[in-house]
């Protein structure tokens, strides 16, 4: 079974169906069930229960239950009246049963555990109370004597090496997009999964950093912010490694034609040579194989062995989000445990704290900037093979190279990045600086950093917005969600903007609205929810609504 990309799980026929099936399977055992039996919006409802949770964890979840529903019936039993004997039996035979890679999730005891306490809350299955037991409850509590496995992090000279190879002139489009999508997902303290669901129309970009939403994430399913300090190890100016991956991601987009609704995902299906066979995200699979290439630096040649050749295989795709977490104890007092939660996107218990004081990215770009304010000073992270105890992975020895230039004059086509400001200068008392001696740099490479850390005599030219060509005789206003904003009229061929009274329109504030999102009111009925940025805050003001 293949299941489909959704954002919501209802967005999926087969889950909906295969939901509906086990609900049926259940009957009247199931106090959903008989509630949806009487109900003519029956379909509306099975559609809300699921879009609780995740696409891929339903499907998961209900793989496991009607795993157990199979396994229950050979062995004779009832499921409608399982005693906590008989259900402890059963996880016991479907642990020892298991004969593949593919069924050790579904199989486990562990799993089928939380799937079955997940189904008595979704279906109100009274019966499978049972899975609370003490009994039941033991199988997820028994201790092993073995080491957790776990994702090292990555070596900073790996971060400085990705970093270093963007800035260059020699890179490809696929280098570019793989390495800087890598980098985000590093910096930004982001799970790969999170990472492949990226709201693109929330990027916010001022050449300092970017922030922006995943529109779910595996502990919450509205998602999170996030946010990725733009100077990185190497740049002293505004030409740094996250504007010039955003550059290129723009670029790539724009020569496609791809249109933004299409783009929900940090790292996209590209071949090696800049093509796309198929336009979707890159899955787990794609991207591990992807992953270990750069991790051996294939653009930079060494002398002897590559300093990563025997720990290639140590690293996944996890290393990168417990790499700068892996920071911060190192810190001490340097970084707050508040930052630390925020940087990796954790339960905070000061949550309504940060919620109200807006707090929840500046707190990850405080802990960034802190990070690289250290190692730029000569502090050099350790990492430990297993929980900090045994002896540390040897790192390569790092050698910071710092390039000041200036960004050039770019303007962003297909990107829209609302709230964007002129790029300034990052300030630094000398252009260039060495901490360490390199002796692994290569002449071909010193010569291209040569060649990209002159600096540009001008900073990019300051573009005057076009004057609006029509002009309503009074305020018009348009509700977007929840939201009322001011609107302008303007002239041009975006004809996904809202069209009303013969004219296309945009928000005085900037917000990127489509016609079919955007309702146009004819008077101001309470209760109204005013968009208070500056663009639509001038307006009411001047019109006395708030």
């Amino acid at each position: 079974m293949q299941l489909t990309r959704s954002k919501f799980a209802s967005d999926n026929g087969f889950l909906v169906e295969q939901f509906t099936t086990l609900l049926g399977l259940f009957g009247h055992f199931s106090d959903v069930y008989q509630t949806l039996s009487s109900s003519p919006y029956a379909d509306e409802h099975r559609k809300r229960l699921l879009n609780n949770y995740a696409a891929t964890t339903v499907c998961r979840y209900m793989q496991a239950v009607l795993k157990f529903v199979r396994v229950t019936s050979q062995l004779g039993f009832d499921v409608h009246h399982l005693s906590e004997a008989q259900l402890a039996d059963t996880l016991t035979v479907m642990q020892l049963s298991r004969t593949s890679d593919t069924d050790r999730d579904v199989c486990s005891g562990n799993f089928t555990i939380k799937a079955l306490r997940w189904w008595h809350k979704i279906a109100g299955v009274k019966n499978l109370q049972i899975c609370f037991s003490p009994l039941v409850d033991s199988f997820l509590k028994t201790k092993l004597s073995r080491d957790r496995r776990e994702a090292p992090p990555l070596p900073l000279w790996l971060l400085f090496q990705w970093e270093r190879r963007i800035l260059q002139s020699a890179p490809t489009a696929y280098e570019i997009m793989m390495l800087g999508s890598f980098l985000v997902i590093t910096w930004a303290g982001l799970r790969f999964a999170d990472a492949q669901r990226l709201n693109v129309d929330s990027l916010v970009f001022n050449f300092q950093e970017l922030r922006g939403l995943v529109w779910r994430s595996k502990t919450m399913s509205a998602g999170h912010p996030f946010g990725v300090q733009a100077s990185g190890l190497c740049s002293l100016s505004n030409h740094t490694w996250l504007f010039k991956f955003l550059q290129t991601w723009d670029t790539v987009m724009h020569d496609l034609q791809m249109p933004r609704s299409r783009v929900d995902f940090l790292i996209p299906s590209m071949s090696p040579d800049g093509t796309f066979p198929v336009f979707e995200p890159l899955d787990y699979a794609g991207t591990t194989r992807v992953f270990p290439d750069m991790l051996l630096t294939p653009w930079k040649r060494f002398e002897g062995e590559h300093p990563l050749a025997h720990l290639q295989q140590m690293y996944t795709l996890h290393s990168m989000k417990a790499t700068l977490l892996s920071f911060g104890p190192q810190l001490g007092s340097l970084v707050s445990d508040s930052d630390r939660l925020l940087q990796g996107h954790h339960q905070d218990p000061k949550h309504s704290l940060n919620l109200y004081g807006r707090d929840s990215v500046w707190g990850s770009l405080r802990y960034q900037a802190t990070v690289i304010q250290e190692i730029q000073k000569g502090w050099r992270p350790k990492t430990a093979q297993h929980r900090g105890g045994q002896f540390p992975l040897a790192e390569p020895v790092v050698t910071l190279e710092r390039f000041k230039k200036s960004a050039p004059d770019y303007q962003f086509k297909w990107f829209s990045f609302s709230g964007q400001e002129e790029p300034t200068e990052i300030p630094s008392k000398q252009d260039v600086e060495s901490i360490a001696s390199d002796t692994n740099s290569d002449s071909s490479s010193s010569q291209s950093d040569s060649s990209d850390s002159e600096d540009v005599a001008f900073g990019p030219k300051k573009v005057e917005p076009p004057q609006e060509a029509f002009q309503a005789d009074e305020a018009v206003y348009a509700k977007h969600r929840r939201v009322t904003h001011a609107m302008l009229a303007v002239v041009d061929d975006v004809t996904t903007r809202p069209f009303y009274m013969d004219h296309y329109w945009k928000a005085a504030c900037g917000a990127r609205m489509l016609h079919s999102e955007t309702e146009f009111l004819e008077t101001l009925k309470p209760p109204i929810m005013f968009c208070q940025h500056a663009g639509c805050k001038k307006i009411w003001t001047s019109v006395q609504l708030g």
